[in-house]
């Protein structure tokens, strides 16, 4: 499995789970321009491979996947005890008060519309260096 990742000058470390590629692109770029490290998944499948290899800060899931979507990611995680711990927002395009208190009851920290935007990273920084 290919690790694309953006490793520049911050010590927080991200997961970015996003299927769609200019979404993905977007987000990516931003995190590089904060000095954020990520490495991208693009489905649930391979973010499950990389979150039990290496140790993030936080995840930031698109609810959209194909497969195993960004719920059932959730709970994956959650139930796994080498990434129980692991502090996750949603991304979706699909936002609604309805589905960001839906995500908030389930266990994520937050959950944002997309697309994303340098205000969403600067949040995003802020919760990942929170988890220090």
């Amino acid at each position: 499995m290919p690790r694309k990742s953006v490793s520049p000058t911050s010590t927080a470390t991200m997961l970015v789970v996003e299927d769609d590629p200019a979404s993905w692109d977007i987000l990516l770029h931003l995190l590089r321009y904060e000095g954020i490290h990520a490495d991208a998944a693009r489905t649930a499948e391979e973010a499950l491979e990389f979150a039990a290899q290496y140790q993030y800060d936080l995840a930031v899931i698109d609810l959209a996947l194909p497969g195993m979507d960004g719920w059932q990611l959730l709970k994956a995680l959650q139930e796994d005890t080498r990434t129980a711990q692991l502090r996750m927002v949603a991304l979706t395009a699909y936002y609604d008060p309805q589905i960001a208190q839906l995500a908030l009851q389930r266990g994520f920290l937050a959950c944002y519309p997309k697309p994303a935007s340098r205000g969403l990273v600067t949040e995003l920084k802020a919760l990942a260096t929170d988890a220090d």
